[in-house]
Parts: structure tokens; sequence; C-alpha cells
């Protein structure tokens, strides 16, 4: 119910017809209007059916190199079951948490920084490219106003 707003124009929870749709966007061209499309994958169920099928439709929308379509990849489980090393590749920008384990900090980062430097929560690396930024933790009053405004909207 987080997810109901003004601005969601479809809202796909079942990995089939959200990978259906997913392959649909990436075989359409560079539409004519700009408006922005930001498509928010929660948990990559939609690898469960076809990883194939997925990153064939991923790179689809990158190779246009669309400038108004953002996709978001929200996971709690960054690992080779969930993101493949092509889906890696095609991945411009990363935040990444505290990771529980050294091999995911790895898959992700090349290295365990993720599992051995980031004990606070809410402290991130942002990667992109060969360059990194590490993000202090967010604060008890930032988490406070995130809840207020996620919950009572």
């Amino acid at each position: 119910s987080g997810w109901e707003s003004q601005f969601v124009i479809d809202k796909t929870l079942d990995a089939e017809p959200a990978l259906d749709k997913f392959e649909k966007l990436g075989k359409q061209g560079n539409p004519t209007d700009k408006k922005a499309v930001f498509v928010h994958i929660e948990e990559m169920n939609m690898l469960n059916v076809s990883a194939t099928r997925f990153e064939d439709a991923l790179e689809n929308i990158l190779k246009d190199k669309r400038d108004n379509i953002y996709i978001v990849f929200s996971t709690s489980r960054p690992n080779v079951d969930v993101l493949t090393q092509k889906i890696r590749s095609l991945v411009d920008l990363k935040v990444v948490f505290n990771l529980t384990s050294k091999i995911d900090s790895n898959f992700m980062l090349g290295d365990d920084s993720a599992a051995t430097l980031l004990q606070n929560p809410g402290q991130r690396i942002l990667v992109f490219g060969d360059k990194r930024i590490s993000c202090k933790s967010f604060t008890a009053e930032e988490v406070d106003e995130d809840d207020k405004y996620f919950w009572n909207s």
C-alpha cells in the first residue's frame, strides 16, 4: 500500500506479468513525449521466471540510450542468485548498504568493504564505474521523518 500514489501508473506484484510488461517496455521505441518513466523493481523476482528474458529486456531498454527511463532495482539479496553478471555490467549506479557476507560484498563491489566497514544503519557506498562515495549513516531524526512521510502519505 506504500506505493499508492497519483504518480504510480501501474503496479504489478506478480513476477510473470511484471516480466511481460518489462519486456514490452524494452520493445517500445523511443517515446515522442518526454515524460520521465521510473521503473522500480523490488526483489528482482522476475529473474525467477527467466533471467535471460529479464536481461534481454533490460538490454533493449538501455540500448536506445533513452534519457527519460530510470530503472531502480531494490533487493536485500545482492548475490549471484539474484543479480547476474550481465545485469551488474548494465547497471550504472549501485547503492550498496551493509552486506552480511564478504562473498556478497565481493560480488557487488569487488572487495569486502561493505561487509567490514559499514556497521551503522543507513551507511552506504555509492558506486559509479570505478568511483566510490561512502555516505554517513542516517540520523534518528531523518529516519523518523522518513517513517512519518511514508506511513502517513
